[in-house]
């Protein structure tokens, strides 16, 4: 099942507020916004590439046959991107966001995996396997196992602790943008409803899945309301983020359907559909984070 990306609107908010001369200590304040952002930033940078590669390394030998590894050059570039990200949020973090320790532990399992990585890439390029046996493989095999949990523990870890203060700095944004609930209002609020679910299927809370998609219906319907209310003026940025919504909404309602006729997470079409609603969220993370600049320039308004 993927890991769930971070939004990164906390810093372009925060990049245009002028800094105090003194640090503001409190977990929605401008700094830890920015931090957050940054926070976000190399987390988000570790799940694409990284990740991605790593779960990669062992479906290439699915089936049997030669395995044929994807060369690990994006993955570094994603690590030095996910390294000077955690950097500079560490900089501007004050004391409420104790996320340091958690970003650089996963950095360094990311760091270790893609490493081991790197060496099977070029065993297998150079088909090495047939000179030892495939002995080395045997070895780089059992390490790339190692590395990975150690990086799903880690990058588990740095996700739970950016949760709970991500989560009070959205509340924080959503009470700005409660007067009129236009569209800055819709994706962020919408986005915070949606997440609870995200969550709970992510920990495994099974049976709270329809409870918690209960009581996300009427926002999916006032979503709706206010998408057809604004017709022909609808913003085409926000239209993207509403055709997001739905996608999740229907992904919601296809793995509901399944687990409701008893199928569990060990049946593949089960599994299948649980990343569908991962990737769909996903997805309104990624347009709600390219809301924020289009907000931050004045263009998130009617057409």
């Amino acid at each position: 099942m993927r890991a769930i990306l971070h939004t990164l609107w906390l810093a372009l908010v925060a990049a245009s507020i002028l800094a105090a001369c003194d640090k503001d200590q409190s977990a929605t304040g401008a700094d830890a916004k920015k931090a957050m952002g940054l926070y976000a930033q190399g987390y988000n940078a570790l799940l694409e590439d990284p990740k991605r590669l790593i779960g990669g390394y062992f479906s290439a030998f699915e089936g049997g046959g030669e395995p044929h590894l994807t060369d690990p050059s994006f993955a570094q570039q994603k690590l030095k991107e996910a390294r000077e990200a955690f950097a500079s949020a560490k900089e501007a973090a004050p004391k409420s966001l104790p996320l340091g320790p958690k970003a650089d532990a996963a950095l360094a399992a990311a760091e270790g995996a893609i490493t081991v990585y790197a060496s099977a890439y070029k065993y297998y390029q150079a088909e090495s396997y047939k000179d030892d046996k495939g002995a080395q493989g045997k070895q780089l095999s059992e390490k790339m196992t190692a590395a990975r949990k150690s990086f799903d523990g880690a990058i588990s870890a740095l996700g739970d602790a950016m949760d709970e203060i991500e989560d009070a700095q959205a509340v924080d944004e959503i009470k700005k943008h409660t007067d009129g609930k236009d569209y800055g209002y819709w994706f962020r609020f919408y986005t915070h409803e949606a997440k609870h679910f995200v969550v709970a299927l992510t920990r495994g809370e099974t049976a709270k899945l329809p409870e918690v998609a209960k009581a996300l219906a009427p926002h999916d319907a006032a979503l709706a309301e206010f998408v057809a209310k604004k017709g022909h003026k609808l913003n085409d940025s926000f239209k993207n983020y509403a055709d997001a919504a739905s996608d999740f909404q229907g992904e919601v309602k296809k793995l509901l359907r399944l687990l409701g006729a008893g199928k569990t997470f060990d049946d593949r079409e089960t599994g299948q559909a649980a990343d569908g609603v991962i990737n769909a969220y996903n997805r309104m993370i990624s347009i709600g984070n390219a809301l924020y600049q289009v907000e931050g320039v004045d263009n998130l308004k009617d057409q």
